[in-house]
């Protein structure tokens, strides 16, 4: 899903969505391992995007968990 393959603009954004996207709906399902595995796999690709866009990403996927399961979230925060 993550391939460093293609690292365009428009490829970017298309991966960035689809990381909202699924980490949203493992969230709706209460998936939370898959989230965690989602943002290992996601590595690559964060390495390629540009920094400033990195923390809005990652914030917003740490958002989706918090809204559900707020004990989650301070747990992840604290490591």
């Amino acid at each position: 899903m993550f391939s460093p393959d293609r690292s365009d603009e428009a490829a970017l954004k298309i991966k960035e969505e689809a990381l909202y996207r699924l980490a949203k709906l493992y969230v709706t399902r209460r998936q939370f391992d898959e989230v965690m595995g989602l943002l290992q796999s996601a590595d690559p690709f964060f390495a390629v995007i540009p920094k400033v866009n990195l923390i809005p990403m990652t914030d917003s996927v740490f958002f989706f968990i918090r809204g559900p399961v707020p004990l989650l979230a301070s747990l992840l925060i604290t490591f």
